[in-house]
């Protein structure tokens, strides 16, 4: 291994939870080359008091399902100085609001008894943010196979889950809006978002949608949000644009 994403620690951190949580087994990494050693260190998943904070790092975490505030103060501390194309403030908010609204739909349908996993890191060499957010509960498609009584093949079931007005969630639960502008920001960045649930697999991007289902299952879902930080592109809300700037 020459080279590991250090966001998807939050993925390596849950699966090592859940084999010691559920069968008192542990995960061990051995002969990690020295450069992916120190950035997993960096990040929290070998934590030693000797490490120091990385500016590049959003490190490690765990939280309960119940932790959705805790979860949107460590969002947006952060992700600030991360290098975030210039927003307004309610694109900001409404940034924030699509990440929490990720935590949100694994606390509602995942039913993790672990928790939800989250890291991120910044990579300046080759202008990317990578933010990744981790459940090993139900996965996206039996969540929409037994909400909609509909056969979906597995990343047809994500795709139905991200497409328009469709939702899983119940009564008066909020949801959506965050999202949607979520998908709009990244599209228009040139990032992308990319999910991996069970044995489906979609991603977004400029170029639209990829979806194929995958030989290796993944237990659970992540979810990975990717952020081109060199757009130097100004985001505003249509309704906040003054006719009068434009002329």
């Amino acid at each position: 291994m020459h080279w590991f994403d250090a966001n998807l620690a939050a993925a390596v951190q849950a699966m090592r939870h859940r084999l010691r949580e559920e069968q008192g087994k542990f995960l061990h990494l051995v002969r990690v080359p020295q450069m992916p050693l120190q950035a997993l260190t960096a990040i929290g998943l070998f934590p030693t008091s000797k490490v120091r904070a990385r500016p590049n790092i959003i490190p490690l975490r765990r939280f309960e399902l119940k932790e959705s505030k805790l979860f949107v103060e460590y969002t947006q501390e952060y992700f600030s100085n991360k290098g975030l194309p210039t927003m307004s403030e309610s694109v900001t908010a409404r940034f924030y609001e699509g990440i929490d609204e990720i935590f949100q739909n694994c606390a509602i349908h995942s039913k993790s008894k672990l928790g939800v996993f989250a890291s991120g890191q910044l990579f300046p060499r080759i202008d990317r943010l990578d933010f990744s957010i981790v459940d090993l509960g139900l996965g996206i498609p039996e969540v929409v196979r037994n909400a909609t009584g509909l056969s979906f093949s597995p990343s047809a079931a994500i795709d139905w889950a991200m497409t328009g007005s469709n939702t899983t969630r119940m009564g008066d639960v909020p949801g959506g809006l965050g999202l949607k502008l979520l998908r709009s920001f990244i599209q228009q960045n040139g990032g992308r978002l990319v999910i991996a649930s069970y044995d489906g697999y979609w991603a977004e991007g400029r170029d639209g949608v990829v979806r194929r289902n995958l030989t290796a299952p993944f237990p659970g879902t992540a979810v990975t949000i990717e952020v081109d930080t060199a757009d130097d592109a100004e985001y505003v809300l249509t309704d906040e644009i003054d006719p009068a700037a434009v002329f």
